[in-house]
């Protein structure tokens, strides 16, 4: 989270590892060095638009993905049958049959989740997810989201400019950039006691999440963000984060201003392994692309030469 052009997508992008050109350093994943090429087999990268076909239906877009993803050892009827377990969960199966094109912007978004979710992907990393939606198309595509992370034990990344009040507290954990720079990493009901331990209070009534954004845009001045990226650097102690992590078997403590987490588990270097998802050979997914391609010829009606 942070304001335009503070990095948040630049470092969503190296996460997920789709794109590391001119970055350095280490990625770990479940306190093991992460396997760039394992990383596909575990997680899924959504943009921030929405490349949909636009004249396939809802059903017929998962259909394709799913012969596309999954591989041959799948019979079509459990493909069928995980598409519609699919559509059901996130939303979408009374819309199974409708154009993409007349779907709304919050349904686009719950589609292009549902086309990841085919392979089963523990991590999901969505770039800006909430941009171009309404306040209720937001506030439905974030608990989405909680859901899938609660309730279906996947872990959730997104970047987000300025949420509401009531979206923000959705989130279990937020990382604040500014410039490239870390000022806040936590659960947001601590952003105001963190910033009030740095002298740096809150307006009453305010929206924690729009004080965020005046403090990483340097509205309480610059040097209070060299202070607060100072001071987040120093919980990165001997290469191993430090910074309060939420989950049911930690404890947060505030302690000298400082969140930690009691976790004294020592630094592992082995890589991160997955097993590799078997995709389809590809004579089988040009056979498919062809059929769809096949569909939306049919159905456009704007004559071309």
């Amino acid at each position: 989270m942070g304001p335009s052009g503070c990095g948040k997508s630049t470092l969503l992008n190296v996460l997920a590892g789709y794109s590391i050109s001119g970055s350095s350093g280490q990625v770990y994943l479940n306190e093991s060095l992460r396997d760039e090429k394992q990383m596909a087999n575990i997680s899924c990268y959504i943009q921030q638009d929405d490349y949909v076909r636009d004249l396939l239906t809802v059903r017929e877009s998962m259909t394709v993905a799913a012969h596309l993803k999954l591989p041959t050892t799948v019979s079509a009827i459990s493909k069928a049958s995980q598409v519609e377990d699919l559509l059901d969960a996130i939303g979408l199966s009374v819309h199974g049959d409708t154009i993409t094109k007349r779907l709304s912007g919050g349904q686009k978004k719950r589609l292009s989740i549902a086309l990841e979710l085919i392979t089963n992907p523990s991590i999901l990393f969505l770039d800006e997810p909430t941009t171009g939606l309404d306040s209720q198309s937001c506030s439905q595509f974030v608990s989405l989201m909680a859901d899938l992370a609660h309730n279906q034990n996947r872990t959730m990344v997104c970047t987000l400019h300025q949420p509401s009040a009531l979206l923000f507290e959705k989130f279990d954990q937020i990382y604040a950039l500014s410039s490239g720079h870390c000022i806040y990493q936590g659960p947001p009901d601590f952003v105001i006691p963190y910033f009030t331990e740095r002298t740096i209070v809150c307006p009453p009534y305010h929206n924690p999440a729009d004080f965020l954004i005046e403090v990483a845009i340097g509205e309480y001045g610059t040097d209070v963000l060299v202070k607060l990226a100072d001071t987040t650097k120093t919980t990165y102690i001997n290469g191993h984060n430090n910074c309060h992590l939420i989950s049911g078997d930690q404890e947060l403590q505030l302690e000298n201003g400082t969140f930690l987490k009691n976790n004294n588990t020592a630094d592992k270097k082995q890589p991160f392994k997955t097993k590799i998802l078997n995709k389809p050979p590809y004579y089988l997914q040009a056979y498919h692309l062809y059929l769809r391609n096949v569909i939306m010829y049919k159905r456009n009606k704007v004559s071309t030469l």
